[in-house]
């Protein structure tokens, strides 16, 4: 199974050009099954009020799952999940924020045969608002039974204080924990701001970041093996 995460910017890219097309494109060339995604954007007028999560399913012909996490006029902002697999559940939660609010899109998936439970999210600038969010998304995590999956973009370092909160309170691993490859921005990297964090009981054989310019962040690609129900924990 491949996943990757993506804070698409709107679909602004740090080359100056808007343009959903390039996110769809860029995203179909890699055939992912799932996609997380974060900063898209539904009829806002900075991006000529474009509906991007219904361009971006029927581009990918992919179930895409929508959050908006704000709501600005006639459209809206937020995360979102694009997935080949059948969608079991879906839960939307707000996170606490101080400024701009923030959210995590949980969304259930059949992957052939077993639940796995994806969390699609994007933390806030504020480092005592990201240890307040990485609090209750550790507790969104500890109510699944399922393995888990989360990815976004974070906006902090792999040492930070939320970041080591969430891993000790959810034991999830870092699957780019061991090379810790940057991935913000997208010209010159920086920064690791995007994860993928992951149940022990799931095998991860291939993580990377991929150049590209359609955005001011990397995509993170990650490949997972199939897990059958009998590794499941009861």
């Amino acid at each position: 199974m491949k996943i990757v995460t993506f804070n698409i910017r709107g679909g602004w890219g740090i080359d100056g050009i808007r343009s959903t097309e390039r996110i769809a494109d860029l995203i179909s060339d890699l055939s992912p099954d799932i996609v997380l995604f974060q900063e898209v954007h539904q009829r806002l007028p900075q991006s000529k009020f474009v509906d991007q999560p219904g361009r971006l399913q029927k581009a990918l012909g992919m179930t895409l799952t929508f959050q908006a996490n704000l709501r600005l006029g006639p459209g809206g902002y937020g995360v979102a999940v694009a997935s080949r697999f059948p969608v079991l559940e879906v839960r939307n939660h707000l996170l606490p924020s101080v400024r701009e609010q923030r959210g995590v899109l949980q969304v259930c998936l059949d992957w052939e045969g077993t639940p796995l439970t994806i969390f699609c999210t994007h933390w806030g600038l504020s480092g005592a608002e990201r240890e307040k969010q990485a609090a209750r998304l550790s507790e969104l995590i500890a109510a699944v039974s399922t393995p888990v999956i989360v990815g976004g973009d974070f906006n902090e370092g792999p040492e930070s204080a939320a970041v080591s909160t969430l891993l000790a309170r959810t034991g999830l691993v870092d699957a780019d924990a061991a090379l810790s490859r940057l991935t913000y921005p997208a010209d010159v990297p920086e920064a690791r701001i995007d994860y993928f964090f992951y149940s022990p009981v799931l095998t991860l054989t291939a993580i990377e970041p991929l150049p590209t310019l359609v955005s001011d962040h990397l995509p993170l690609a990650a490949e997972f093996e199939s897990l059958s129900r009998a590794n499941v924990p009861k």
